[in-house]
Parts: C-alpha cells; sequence; structure tokens
C-alpha cells in the first residue's frame, strides 16, 4: 500500500521522436515518497487510431531470437502507482491543452 504521502507530478514536454507520428508528447513522472524522489523520463502520450489518448511509462526494445521486436517495460511499478500516475497525466494533459482526452491509458507491453 502506498503512503497518502505519495506525491506524483506530470511534466509534458514537447516529443522528441519525430520519426514516430503517433507520439504526441513526451512526459517526465516524479514521484515523491517518504524514502525520496523517483524520476521517469521518456514516458510519452500517444495519439490511438481510433482517436483515444494513451500513456505510457519508458519502454525498450528487445529483439527475440525469431527477429522479432518487441517494447518492454523499463521500470515495474505497483499497480496503485501506476494508477495513480496515469491519472495525473491526465490531468496535466488537460491543464496543459484544455481539451479533455476520449480515453487515456497505459497501453498492455508484452513481456
Amino acid at each position: 500500500m502506498l503512503s497518502t504521502q505519495t506525491k506524483v507530478r506530470v511534466k509534458i514536454l514537447p516529443s522528441q521522436r519525430i520519426q514516430q507520428r503517433s507520439v504526441i508528447a513526451s512526459a517526465e513522472v516524479e514521484i515523491e515518497s517518504e524514502l525520496g524522489t523517483i524520476k521517469l523520463f521518456d514516458c510519452r502520450f500517444f495519439m490511438h487510431r481510433n482517436g483515444s489518448l494513451l500513456f505510457s511509462l519508458p519502454t525498450h526494445k528487445s529483439i527475440d531470437q525469431t527477429g522479432r521486436v518487441e517494447h518492454r517495460a523499463s521500470v515495474q511499478l505497483p499497480k496503485e502507482l501506476e494508477k495513480m500516475i496515469v491519472e495525473e497525466a491526465q490531468r496535466e494533459w488537460e491543464r496543459v491543452t484544455l481539451e479533455p482526452p476520449k480515453r487515456l491509458s497505459r497501453p498492455e507491453i508484452s513481456l
């Protein structure tokens, strides 16, 4: 269980991934807890083909033995903390863009 003192902040930045058209913004996440501050870099906002907004924690590419490329999570967090991050990302998106997304969720990442 997370402490009530745990605070999450999301900072939205311009996308640095020009080659990936679906990436519409980058983000940095700062998590403050009684243990100290944790910073997550290279988080991303994606626009899905259906118009919904997706949020992703940092990932890295992995190539399996068959040459298939997978995107794997670079960090694993408790589900409760992931939920706090996604909710704060949605609030910050709405504040910055003044436009509520149709839906905001963390995409599933195959492991």
